[in-house]
Order: C-alpha cells, then sequence, then structure tokens
C-alpha cells in the first residue's frame, strides 16, 4: 500500500459538485445583493428626480417674503382700498389694528399680522374683499384667521343678510436674525 490514499471519482465528483453548488450559491447571493442595492439606488434616483422637479417649481414661484416691512399707515390704506372696491363703506370697518410682529420658529422669517373687523358686510361682500386682498401690492398678505358671526338685530331687516367679519392678515419678511456683515 502506498502512503497516498486514492480518493474515488465518486468523492471526486461529489466534492465537485459541491464545489460548483457553492460557487453557483454565493454568485445568486451576490446577484441579489447586487439587485436590492440596484432597485435601492433606483427608487433614490426617483426621489431626487421628484425633489428636483418640486425645487424647480418653487424657484419659479413667486417671493413668498417680503424684503422690508410696511408701514401701517400704507398697509391700513391698502386695506381700506380693498374694502372700497369690493363694495363695502367705510364706516362697516370696525378696526384695522397692527399686531406687533413675532419670529417663526428659529427662523429668519417675521410675522406681521393685522386684525380686521368689518361690521354688517353680506358674505359676496366678504369674498370680492378677500379677493381683492390678494390682488396688487397686497399678493403677499395671507387670511390666518376669519372668524364670521351673526350682528344682533333688534327687528326683521328687509335687506340682505349681513355679518360681522374679523379677519387676521399676514405676511412674512425675511429678515436674518444675525445679518451677514458689511464686505467693504
Amino acid at each position: 500500500m502506498s502512503s497516498r490514499a486514492s480518493v474515488s471519482p465518486r468523492l471526486q465528483l461529489a466534492l465537485l459538485a459541491t464545489l460548483a453548488g457553492t460557487a453557483v450559491w454565493a454568485c445568486a447571493w451576490r446577484y441579489g445583493e447586487r439587485r436590492t442595492a440596484f432597485r435601492e439606488t433606483q427608487a433614490s434616483l426617483q426621489r431626487c428626480t421628484g425633489l428636483a422637479a418640486q425645487i424647480r417649481i418653487l424657484r419659479d414661484r413667486p417671493d413668498q417674503a417680503a424684503s422690508e416691512s410696511r408701514s401701517e399707515q400704507a398697509l391700513a390704506e391698502a386695506i381700506e382700498r380693498a374694502v372700497k372696491e369690493a363694495g363695502v363703506g367705510i364706516q362697516q370697518i370696525a378696526r384695522i389694528e397692527p399686531q406687533p410682529p413675532r419670529r417663526v420658529g428659529e427662523t429668519d422669517y417675521l410675522e406681521h399680522a393685522t386684525a380686521v373687523q368689518l361690521d354688517g358686510v353680506t358674505l359676496a361682500q366678504l369674498a370680492t374683499w378677500l379677493t381683492r386682498l390678494k390682488q396688487g401690492d397686497l399678493q403677499q398678505l395671507r387670511v390666518s384667521s376669519a372668524r364670521i358671526v351673526a350682528p344682533f338685530q333688534t327687528t326683521e331687516s328687509a335687506g340682505p343678510e349681513t355679518w360681522n367679519v374679523e379677519v387676521t392678515l399676514t405676511y412674512l419678511v425675511y429678515l436674518p436674525k444675525n445679518p451677514a456683515p458689511n464686505s467693504t
């Protein structure tokens, strides 16, 4: 007998089949990993494409924040002009009351609010007034709250149904908390 034991052809074939099976399994496992990574990359690309489209849309939108505050007088005059254009009499303006500006969270924006009360207006006049507010130099105003209340009436009125309206109008102003130093 020789010191080397001979390996039977059957055993050789079994070892070769096991080795080949292991290689195929490893390739399939790696293929699965690569396929999963490809799907994740594809989903990420779709998300990025969607975000890029949103950025393009937002970039093309008009500015939503003013660069400086309006004077209280200019804002009141613009609100009164919109009231007149809506067919509401100036005497129906109970108040136009600017509120102190407040910082929006930890951002570089200040929110300026103005409370407006109109007495005895129809819903059509209210709708027209709110529409007029969004036109011209008041485009940055938004209605942050509105309250419509039936006025106290002692007798039945033959005219159109009127309401008392309290609206808070707001606009944003970009004002950095820490302005950049002037470079001269």
